[in-house]
């Protein structure tokens, strides 16, 4: 086996074990656009968008196939791009695409694990999950939108996965296990300094969003060990006043929750209907109200670890 495949084989199962739940990317404000995800209804992973009704549901990829369901799709601040990861080169990479699946971009070329890619706020660059040879570990990085230097945000001695911009671009939250062998949500400036732990380690939480308006993350929990449920939680950015938005029952999972670009609702894929462990896509109000499915069928076969479908709602394109 190549190097770097070998590499990429002994990461993902470390990854594994990480976001055994689920895989965070903070929602930029704005009208409400489309939403892109993940899903393999002809068989291989590809990218689709959707309209929040469940209408116009369209694969705007024909990337090679791949054994790597998450991608992790981010919209760009304007809506006119989104960084994924792919691994069709051996390893997984972060590229850009325009929004109608065109100007396919490699964005990242260190052929080890990059993924979780996440925009700034003004655009400029993009937060994601390292790997380091090193230690065979995830740091959260950041390198220019169209690719550059790397920077290496977080300790190289600990497992760092799925960062987060918040919509000023001042912080980034990311789960770890720094500390110990829990999964905590902590949170940092945007450029590495003055971490802060959010979250206790008996939620083994994950954060996966910031609301628009910067005043609360969604989090999952049971991020370290295979219990169920998974629920979608909020809080304040500051990990106070947690607030249980979903409850599928036993034995199911409420995953990736990300918020519309105005705030008003939450878009996240869920087994709550299913009894073969696929995902459909669901929208909700950002209260926790008013759960329904948009979309089903997406993940033929199942989704057994959850780091499938994996949604970005993103704004209305700028002109």
């Amino acid at each position: 086996m190549h190097t770097s495949q070998a590499f990429s084989s002994k990461l993902f199962l470390v990854l594994a074990l990480l976001v055994a739940s689920v895989p965070a990317h903070a929602t930029f404000p704005g009208k409400n656009g489309k939403i892109v995800f993940i899903a393999n209804p002809t068989g291989t992973w590809q990218m689709y968008t959707i309209n929040s009704d469940g209408t116009g549901m369209k694969q705007i990829t024909t990337l090679p196939p791949t054994t790597n369901e998450l991608w992790a799709p981010s919209f760009s601040p304007d809506g006119k791009k989104i960084a994924f990861c792919h691994d069709m080169t051996g390893a997984a990479e972060i590229y850009t695409i325009n929004a109608d699946g065109t100007g396919l971009t490699r964005v990242t070329f260190d052929n080890l694990f990059d993924c979780s890619p996440r925009w700034s706020p003004d655009g400029m660059q993009i937060v994601f999950a390292h790997a380091v040879p090193l230690t065979l570990q995830t740091v959260i990085a950041s390198i220019p939108a169209g690719g550059g230097q790397i920077k290496i945000l977080t300790n190289e001695f600990w497992s760092a996965f799925w960062p987060t911009y918040t919509p000023d671009g001042s912080k980034v939250t990311f789960v770890t296990t720094q500390g110990g062998f829990i999964s905590v949500v902590r949170i940092m400036d945007s450029d590495g300094h003055h971490q802060k732990q959010l979250t206790r380690p008996e939620l083994e939480g994950f954060p996966t969003d910031i609301s628009p308006d910067g005043q609360h993350i969604l989090v999952l929990n049971h991020e370290s060990t295979p219990i169920t449920p998974v629920e979608i939680f909020r809080t304040n950015l500051d990990g106070t006043d947690r607030a249980r938005l979903t409850d599928p029952g036993n034995g199911k999972s409420d995953l990736m929750g990300t918020y519309s670009p105005d705030g008003t609702r939450i878009v996240f894929p869920s087994d709550r209907l299913s009894d073969n462990f696929s995902l459909d896509l669901f929208v909700m109000n950002a209260d926790g109200s008013n759960i329904h499915r948009i979309a089903s069928g997406l993940t033929v076969g199942g989704c057994p670890d959850g780091n499938c479908v994996n949604p970005s709602w993103g704004p209305q394109k700028m002109q």
